[in-house]
């Protein structure tokens, strides 16, 4: 006799590094899964990310190739003294803390390697094993309703969709995150600011060295009062990323959202550096915004 078992269907909601991540893993399981983006096409874009020992193992689960392929776009810290070091520390004021006779630290582990990629190759790494057809592009939710054993999801322009499961990788302000916690827990629903934004920028690696010399090519994170800045290299070492942390008393105003800025605003919040970060801002891209940091639920 044949079956009449309807097969099991998987839905996940976001194509970004998470949802693409965990598509990886189910295919490489023979699991289906159908991917939903409310973009209207895979949008490879951002700056630098860092990655682990813990993310570099979870890449060999989830697929070999997955990691090969990670693998010929990574880069580490290229001096050879420093390939378990995971970030040196410094000051970022004048003479990186070496006037008040402080030389610094470092963060690492014998059994740590460093390794950082452009997000943006990362992304088209991913994109690579994910058959075509298992992305659905230009869906946005607006509702997300468990009824009759099944999960179903309604998008803008009325089409529904009903699934078996459905996993939300659609960010800290996604959909998925209303659905879960709104009911029982709706003040946890919108994100909330850790008073600390930040500014990012990417530098061309050749113009990072002769500002920065010997300090361009390693991660370094370099610390004052309320603040931080880091920088490492990404592209196979043909630009360096940078990430600079400010401390933020006060509540955040307006959309949760990356804030256009001036660019005066943005060199008065780096007054007391070391001259030589400061001439990174006159090289970087995309230094024209600030970018809020959220968390998800409230600590302790």
């Amino acid at each position: 006799m044949g079956s009449n078992t309807q097969p099991f269907t998987l839905a996940i909601l976001g194509a970004g590094i998470g949802g693409l991540a965990l598509s990886i893993g189910l295919r490489k399981q023979n699991v289906a899964c159908t991917i939903y983006e409310a973009a209207p096409k895979f949008d490879a874009v951002g700056a630098g990310i860092g990655l682990g020992p813990n993310a570099l193992k979870a890449m060999e689960l989830m697929d070999p190739t997955f990691a090969q392929m990670y693998d010929a776009i990574k880069v580490g810290n290229t001096s050879p003294e420093r390939q378990h070091e995971q970030i040196e520390i410094l000051g970022a004021e004048e003479g990186f803390g070496k006037l008040r006779g402080w030389e610094g630290g470092s963060v690492g582990h014998e059994k740590f390697e460093r390794s950082s990629a452009h997000r943006k190759a990362l992304l088209e790494v991913m994109e690579s094993l994910v058959p075509k057809g298992t992305v659905k592009f230009g869906m946005r939710v607006v509702e997300i309703r468990q009824k009759d054993g099944k999960v179903e999801m309604r998008f803008e322009g009325g089409e529904t969709v009903r699934v078996d499961a459905l996993v939300g990788c659609d960010g800290i302000k996604g959909m998925t995150r209303k659905a879960v916690l709104e009911e029982r827990y709706p003040e946890e629903v919108p994100a909330k600011y850790t008073n600390t934004y930040v500014y990012r920028g990417i530098v061309p690696m050749e113009k990072a060295r002769e500002i920065m010399g010997v300090y361009a090519e390693d991660a370094r994170w370099w610390m004052m009062e309320e603040k931080g800045w880091a920088m490492y290299p990404i592209s196979q070492g043909r630009e360096a990323n940078i990430v600079a942390f400010i401390m933020d008393r006060k509540p955040w105003v307006g959309e949760q959202a990356s804030r256009e800025v001036s660019r005066e605003e943005m060199l008065a919040e780096f007054v007391g550096y070391d001259k030589r970060l400061q001439r990174l801002l006159d090289v970087s891209w995309s230094y024209t915004s600030s970018f809020r940091i959220a968390h998800s639920f409230n600590s302790g």
